[in-house]
């Protein structure tokens, strides 16, 4: 039993380690063409969250939407 315990541990404490999340998927829309493409939270010092990254500037791109 107390085996079954530690393995429980261990497989939640994985678990709620791989649910963080360091790329997002970002659409860029571009003279009425839209691009996606997977970024990285680790790219940009004042992201902390998908959000974030709707408010950086791309050159030329009309929207910017991250999920």
């Amino acid at each position: 039993m107390k085996k079954v315990l530690i393995a429980l541990t261990v497989v939640a404490a994985a678990a709620s380690f791989a649910s963080c999340q360091k790329t997002c998927e970002c659409t860029y829309k571009v003279g009425g063409i839209s691009t996606v493409a997977m970024v990285s939270l680790d790219d940009y010092e004042d992201a902390k969250s998908c959000k974030d990254l709707t408010q950086i500037n791309v050159a030329g791109a009309a929207s910017v939407k991250c999920k």
